[in-house]
This record gives C-alpha cells, sequence and structure tokens, in this order.
C-alpha cells in the first residue's frame, strides 16, 4: 500500500511532482512524472474502463505507484531496473505492458486469462492463446461478421464465471507487413459495436493459426477446457483458491473445441455455427 502525494527529498523521484491517479477492475493506480504536460499522453497507457481517483486533503491511498521521469534524452522508469528509453511513444507502450499486467495479477473478484472475446446470441466466445497465435485476427474477422466485441487481451472473469468487457481497441498487426507493431483499431472501424454486459461463456475455441490447415475439431472436456484456461491465466500462481474454481464454472457452462485454423475470415463463420449450435446455448 502507498499513498499520494509522496515527497520525499531522500526519494529518487522527488522531483517527480506531477501526480495522478486511478482505479480499474478495483485496483488502485498512481502515476507521478517530473513533466506536467506528459500526465496527457500517459493515459493511454492506462487500462480500459479506467476511473480518475479524487485527492482530498487527506493522502490518497493505492495499490502501486508508477514513476517516469523525462530528460532531453531519455524516459526512465524509475524502480524498474532503471528500464531506459529514447521515445515517448516507447516509454508509454512500456508503462502500459506493466500497468496492464499488475492491474490483471491483483484484481481483486477476477481472473483474468490471456484470450480474445466476442459475444454471439448473448453468449460469449473465448479465444484463449498466447501473443502471436492469431486471436487478435480471429476476433477481429468475428466483429466483421457481426459478433460484438468484448477483447482482443484479455478474458476477464467474474465468480460466477461470467466474462466481462476489456475494451480496448485492437490491437491489428499490418499482413505481410513483416513488422511486429500493432495499431490501435476500434471495434466500430471494423463496423462493429463494443459489449457492455457480463455473459455466461457459450463457447471456448481454443485454436492455433496454420497455413492451409484442415478443419479437424477435437472437443475438450470440461477438465481439459480448465487446464487450456488455466495455461493462459494471468493469476494462476498468485491466487490459485480464486481462479480454479472460476475457471471450473466456465468450463461446466460452455462446449469447448481445439484445432489447428486457417484464414481468419473463413474460421470466423464456422466459430458462430460452432456456438449457435452448440447444446449449452
Amino acid at each position: 500500500m502507498f499513498f499520494l502525494p509522496f515527497i520525499d527529498s531522500h526519494d529518487e523521484a522527488a522531483d517527480c511532482t506531477a501526480i495522478f491517479a486511478f482505479r480499474a477492475f478495483g485496483v488502485r493506480i498512481g502515476v507521478r512524472t517530473n513533466e506536467t504536460a506528459l500526465l496527457e499522453h500517459l493515459t493511454e497507457a492506462y487500462p480500459p474502463l479506467w476511473q480518475p481517483l479524487a485527492f482530498t486533503d487527506e493522502p490518497l491511498r493505492v495499490d502501486r505507484i508508477f514513476t517516469l521521469r523525462a530528460t532531453r534524452s531519455k524516459f526512465t522508469l524509475l524502480g524498474a531496473d532503471g528500464f531506459s528509453v529514447r521515445s515517448r511513444r516507447a516509454a508509454i507502450e512500456d508503462l502500459e505492458r506493466r500497468i496492464k499486467i499488475y492491474v490483471a495479477e491483483m484484481a481483486p473478484r477476477r481472473v483474468f486469462v490471456h484470450a480474445g472475446v466476442v459475444a454471439w446470441c448473448d453468449r460469449a466466445i473465448v479465444i484463449p492463446g498466447s501473443s502471436y497465435a492469431g486471436k487478435t485476427s480471429l476476433v477481429a474477422a468475428l466483429v466483421k461478421a457481426g459478433a460484438t466485441y468484448y477483447s482482443d487481451e484479455y478474458a476477464v472473469f467474474d465468480l460466477q464465471g461470467r466474462v466481462n468487457a476489456y475494451p480496448q481497441p485492437l490491437a491489428i498487426r499490418k499482413p505481410d507487413s513483416g513488422s511486429s507493431r500493432q495499431y490501435n483499431t476500434p471495434a466500430a472501424k471494423l463496423g462493429g459495436v463494443t459489449g457492455t454486459k457480463p455473459l455466461p461463456v457459450g463457447l471456448v475455441f481454443v485454436s492455433q493459426y496454420q497455413a492451409e490447415a484442415r478443419w479437424r475439431l477435437t472437443p475438450l472436456s470440461a477438465g481439459q477446457t480448465t487446464l487450456e484456461l488455466f495455461a493462459h491465466t494471468v493469476p494462476a500462481r498468485r491466487k490459485p483458491a480464486v481462479v480454479l474454481p472460476t475457471l471450473s464454472k466456465v468450463a461446466a457452462q460452455a462446449s469447448a473445441y481445439k484445432c489447428k485454423r486457417g484464414e481468419a475470415d473463413a474460421t470466423a463463420a464456422r466459430v458462430l455455427h460452432l456456438l449457435e449450435d452448440s447444446p449449452h446455448n
């Protein structure tokens, strides 16, 4: 636990007097820097659905403080092994990654799983997977096909096993660009809409992109589904008493399949049909 404002002449961040605080998914975060003008840009690093915390005459309690110092030649994230970069963009991207991971690990009564999520027929389709597994491209194709967008990074489960929206822009890589750079793309730009209400999960679809892959589905049992979700869970070792019961509830209410998949556009229609034909729907 920390308190803001926190200024100590012996603190290496004593000159970082520009302060902001917010709450996201029940986690309270403080951010400070030595340049007031930088605070406005740092909001790009905050998780979706963040809300500002108001300062009063009393010190403000937060769970974690992130400090970014700017000089003419570099940006340094203090307390992070002296991590420094030359560009503001790179500094914000690193801060974003650290804040999002911390929130995912520490969010009370929530379980964060690396997954894409869309809604169809008032049920959620959860697509667990690591980076470069192709989940964002599949989520984008599903949104273009009419599904409601929920997330391309985390499936956020409550203790009832429902999935909640994590509505950040889709991080889409340009095809055949040879670059790993991602471009923030709102669901509306794909012709889609973004969901807001918690939904029960109707389908867990575990897939890995493989060029010219044949459509061969392997049904997963509830136990296998729980393990697949567990493998991509952020706080799996930090909150085991919460994680396993929650994932078991998800697995009990959803159909689940695993397969290699081909191009996202062709796969999207098949995934929607899987949910429509599911006995849980």
